[in-house]
């Protein structure tokens, strides 16, 4: 869209030239993190950067998203068996694959030249990782890793925040706080080892957790586009509100602790327009 292409030159270019001018002054690679609520352009963001970071200033880049780090649905069906119900469904802590994550951050950080690194990805239209003969590859030395989630950096809540239910779901479905506070252990004693690697980090703000519904809305309808007949798992909009009820603690949280801590913040506007609040 034209607005975008205005935000790009005034906003998101001057990052790419930073971010190149870093990747000189630090060892490499050079770990960009990139978080924001569902919808806030984080996927599109990494994928400019790294455009402009190849084209520009001809550097090798590692393009990974969280998203792509679940737990496949029978791990995540034992999870449930195991821990709590609600742990079927992919999106908060503790349904990611760490150990595939940490291993994929390791072999990026090799300087082995030659050395071809597979890319994990994963299919959110069917729910499940993409079969590993297809996913993407890089090779060796990565001089920038661009690294985007929902959750990225995200701290751990306090004891006392997850006392009282928060929405309909926790109320209803996780009334003893067993879940979140799964989840809150898992972001605490887990995530850590991934958040601690980004050198970076730049956060999308969205002015309010309402924004985030129809932000999603639309990426589900984005979804249908491109899967067209194989869109069987794409969400209807009452789904959708169900299913951003599983995100809406930590990002809540997010919003309210993250601008402090990150080192650029984008305000991001109900129309997508991006604003720079701290650089």
């Amino acid at each position: 869209p034209k607005h975008y292409l205005l935000d790009v030159n005034q906003w998101f270019i001057p990052l790419a030239a930073k971010i190149a001018h870093w990747c000189r002054e630090r060892p490499s690679p050079l770990v960009i993190g990139i978080q924001g609520a569902q919808g806030t352009g984080k996927s599109t963001l990494a994928a400019l950067l790294s455009l402009l970071l190849r084209e520009k200033y001809q550097l090798n880049v590692a393009n990974l998203s969280l998203d792509d780090f679940y737990l496949t649905r029978s791990e995540r069906h034992h999870l449930s068996k195991a821990v709590h119900p609600l742990l079927r469904v992919r999106g908060v802590p503790g349904t990611h694959d760490l150990t595939l994550l940490k291993n994929t951050f390791d072999a990026l950080r090799k300087h082995d030249s030659g050395a071809c690194i597979a890319l994990p990805r994963f299919d959110k239209a069917v729910d499940e990782r993409v079969d590993p003969m297809l996913w993407a590859s890089i090779d060796a030395p990565v001089d920038v890793i661009i690294f985007e989630g929902w959750c990225l950096c995200v701290p751990p809540e306090e004891e006392a925040a997850l006392k009282m239910p928060l929405n309909d779901l926790e109320k209803n479905e996780d009334p003893d706080g067993r879940w979140r506070r799964y989840v809150n252990a898992r972001l605490k004693e887990d995530y850590p080892l991934i958040f601690n690697q980004m050198d970076t980090l730049v956060v999308l703000q969205a002015p309010a957790f309402a924004s985030v519904y129809d932000w999603r809305l639309l990426q589900e309808e984005k979804l249908k586009t491109k899967h067209g007949a194989q869109s069987g798992r794409v969400m209807c909009p009452s789904e959708v509100k169900r299913f951003l009820l599983y995100f809406e603690r930590l990002t809540r949280h997010a919003m309210a602790v993250l601008p402090k801590r990150a080192d650029v913040v984008y305000e991001v506007h109900r129309d997508h327009r991006y604003q720079l609040l701290k650089a």
